[in-house]
């Protein structure tokens, strides 16, 4: 026995009867309702995979792109958010020992720390790529210890500079299926990268530090990256988000927008999709 009464609704007059069953059809009640301001969805479980303060650097939700979000328990996002452990975290370009960590047990016991492969890393700062755990790696910190760490990580975002400062850590972890190598991670990503990014002058997109390439992954073929950047008068450049001749689509709005309409909602982002150079 819902009911609403029929004196006022809202500062507007209601009348249907001496009282007026909410299942009845009310015009005036659905149209205020269809005046009132529509908020947009977020995410599921935003607020359990990455801090407040943490930007997300991606096109699409990371829901859509095919992240999957870490249990609670000892993977390092909730050991740092339930203030387990106190932890400190540096990029340095991207491939072996890129990712410094330094954790501290603020815990009156053993901690146990997990950074699962695939684990993402967002840089503060808004022109530099994000970092994505090329291994799993597990630590044990005693009562008030310390823990350093040097991880090796993949680079997320090929049109973005390599990463040389602070990064957040996050409770999202990457399809292992579209992470076994740089490049089959690239052509996961791609589809989402922004479409343009402003860098520094002197500074880079990651697909053209080809020395670096060449170093951490001698056995993969970067060949088909061929960037297009514009460099302004003070002598910053734009990198354009659609990174290689083979990704789908011919920005990464187009990517996007191909991906949703293949279908491909909550299933991983097309990760075996646009390359040749995708995997082992």
């Amino acid at each position: 026995n819902n009911t609403l009464t029929g004196s006022s609704f809202l500062g507007s007059r209601c009348i249907v009867s001496e009282r007026c069953s909410i299942g009845l059809y009310c015009d005036m009640f659905r149209s205020l309702l269809a005046r009132m301001p529509k908020r947009a969805a977020a995410a599921p479980g935003e607020g359990r995979v990455m801090a407040a303060t943490t930007r997300w650097p991606y096109i699409a939700p990371w829901n859509t792109m095919g992240w999957s979000a870490a249990q609670q328990g000892s993977h390092i996002f909730h050991q740092v958010q339930s203030q387990q452990v106190q932890l400190s975290c540096h990029g340095a370009g991207f491939g072996r020992r890129s990712l410094r960590l330094s954790l501290m047990n603020l815990a009156v016991e053993e901690v146990l720390v997990e950074i699962p492969k695939g684990t993402l890393f967002i840089p503060a700062s808004d022109y530099q790529q994000t970092l994505i755990c090329s291994e799993d790696t597990e630590v044990r910190i005693d009562e008030g210890g310390t823990a350093d760490l040097e991880l090796s990580a993949y680079c997320g975002i090929s049109s973005a500079a390599c990463p040389s400062g602070a990064m957040d850590v996050t409770a999202l972890q990457a399809p292992s299926y579209c992470i076994t190598s740089q490049r089959a991670t690239w052509t996961w990503t791609d589809s989402f990268n922004p479409s343009e990014l402003s860098l520094p002058a002197g500074v880079m997109p990651a697909s053209q530090e080809t020395d670096l390439l060449a170093q951490e992954y001698p056995g993969e073929d970067f060949s088909k990256y061929s960037l297009n950047t514009e460099t302004t008068e003070d002598g910053a450049s734009t990198s354009h988000g659609d990174a290689s001749s083979d990704a789908s689509g011919s920005d990464a709005d187009q990517s996007f927008w191909g991906f949703w309409g293949g279908g491909g909602f909550g299933d991983g982002g097309g990760c075996d999709g646009g390359g040749d150079g995708g995997g082992d």
